[in-house]
């Protein structure tokens, strides 16, 4: 049966129960129990707008992908065809990982990037759904790497490229939650989790720490690694400069 859905039907039925999921976590356990009421109402209703319009551009990408296929054959991992999907997904997430991490970076550090990550960063609090809070282009410049690593280097089936995106969407899900981890938790130093992640979105000039999407490794590797420990709790997100909200949404 799943073998006939399309990958986006994977992805869209994993991230739907996990956020689910991560609703009722972030409802037993949260991290701030108390978040600005307004986020949810109009500023999530054009980060939901940016999601539906950025899906169809992403759809857009991969069939020009398709259609030029043969013009990539030299970056078919060839080899990898008889390795078991297990060790496929977690290459393929390492490696566009590491190509979203100078991604990620760069948007910090070029002032035309930074324009398409404003709105990213515009959040005053951060829950579950604030990982899809991205402009147009934002989701344009996510995307080349999922699509070079997915479908041109490893050439996964519908099947295998839905429970990647759904991997990577409950990564997204899970590192942006308003969810309290126990200190015991054994991942904390290997994993992006929130604690790691939510300092990024503070305005306590660690915004250009810790651009990990899934792993910590790139930060460790390459000195943008900050404790979370190590950072006070009580710290105001978002940006201080407040830029048109429209603008933001397309990234320009």
């Amino acid at each position: 049966m799943l073998n006939n859905l399309k990958y986006e039907d994977i992805e869209t039925i994993i991230l739907v129960v996990f956020a689910l999921v991560f609703c009722f976590l972030e409802r037993l356990s949260p991290k701030h129990k108390d978040l600005p009421a307004r986020q949810f109402i109009k500023d999530d209703i054009l980060a939901f707008v940016a999601l539906v319009v950025g899906v169809n551009i992403f759809r857009l990408l991969v069939k020009g992908f398709y259609q030029k296929i043969d013009l990539a054959n030299y970056l078919y991992w060839e080899s990898a065809e008889n390795w078991s999907f297990a060790v496929k997904i977690i290459l393929a997430h390492l490696i566009s990982d590491f190509i979203l991490y100078w991604v990620h970076r760069g948007m910090h550090s070029n002032k035309f990037l930074w324009r398409t990550h404003q709105w990213h960063h515009s959040a005053e609090a951060l829950y579950w759904f604030s990982g899809f809070r991205t402009s147009l282009m934002h989701i344009l410049l996510y995307a080349f790497p999922q699509v070079l690593v997915g479908f041109i280097i490893f050439r996964f089936t519908p099947l295998e490229l839905g429970i990647g995106f759904g991997l990577g969407a409950i990564s997204n899900l899970f590192t942006h939650s308003n969810l309290k981890l126990p200190e015991w938790f054994p991942l904390h130093r290997v994993l992006v989790t929130p604690d790691f992640h939510h300092p990024h979105h503070s305005q306590l000039g660690t915004q250009n720490k810790n651009f990990g999407n899934v792993t910590t490794l790139w930060d460790q590797l390459f000195g943008t690694y900050v404790d979370p420990k190590k950072i006070r709790k009580d710290f105001k997100y978002g940006m201080k400069e407040k830029p048109s909200k429209w603008r933001m949404l397309i990234g320009l």
